[in-house]
């Protein structure tokens, strides 16, 4: 009886947390429903990180996941399959670093006590253990105008805090956009609106996550939302 208890409680708790994940993952829904999925060989006019992350296939269409040792280092894939949280997270990395997804929202209990809520279709982001960049890179299919809107933000949001460096880089040089996550300072996301940029086809935008100031992986689950439209 305890069991099934437990269970209903869960499920209880994942109706309660799952409003939050409607909120923040609507507009990826809306994005993969208007445009996010190819047809019939058309290429599509927007993409949404999260809802279209492939846990199978590293890279999966304009989507690749991988590490670089410094901001502006080499990028490469990953190419383990990885799981977390007894498999509630899907996705790619290893000590070099993790880019996963879930897909249900629930709740987490870190080793201080802490409970920590994670929203439906979180995509998130950690550090490797030597401070690597944790990198999903979005490969334009054709030549235009680009507009990127979305967020960072952390999902260690307990006492403890996602502490971490976040950035988008074009073609792998001068970032168009950074900000620093420090949940415990009362910084808990950064958000970008409207950023615009021009891409050739096959040029590359990188969204990335470093270690921050306090120069640690620990504790740094970063999420990402962001929206990329052609104009």
């Amino acid at each position: 009886m305890s069991g099934s208890t437990d269970f209903a409680r869960k499920r209880r708790a994942m109706a309660l947390t799952g409003r939050a994940g409607l909120l923040i993952s609507a507009a990826g829904v809306v994005a993969a429903l208007s445009g996010g999925i190819s047809l019939a060989g058309v290429v599509p006019s927007s993409w949404e990180v999260a809802s279209e992350f492939n846990d199978t296939t590293n890279p999966s269409g304009v989507w690749s996941y991988g590490y670089k040792t410094s901001l502006n280092g080499s990028f490469t894939l990953y190419t383990t399959n990885y799981s977390r949280n007894s498999g509630q997270m899907y996705g790619w990395g290893a000590l070099t670093g993790e880019v996963t997804h879930n897909i249900y929202p629930y709740i987490v209990t870190d080793s201080g006590s802490d409970t920590i809520v994670w929203p439906a279709h979180a995509l998130d982001f950690v550090p490797g253990t030597s401070c690597e960049y944790a990198v999903l890179r979005f490969t334009a299919p054709k030549t235009g105008k680009y507009r990127i809107s979305g967020a960072f933000y952390g999902l260690d949001n307990d006492t403890t805090g996602t502490t971490t460096d976040v950035e988008i880089l074009v073609n792998n040089g001068s970032p168009v956009f950074t900000g620093n996550i420090d949940v415990g300072n009362g910084s808990p996301k950064a958000p970008f609106t409207s950023l615009n940029v021009v891409l050739k086809k096959n040029n590359t935008l990188d969204f990335q996550t470093g270690c921050g100031s306090n120069g640690t992986y620990l504790y740094d689950h970063t999420g990402l939302n962001a929206v990329i439209e052609q104009k």
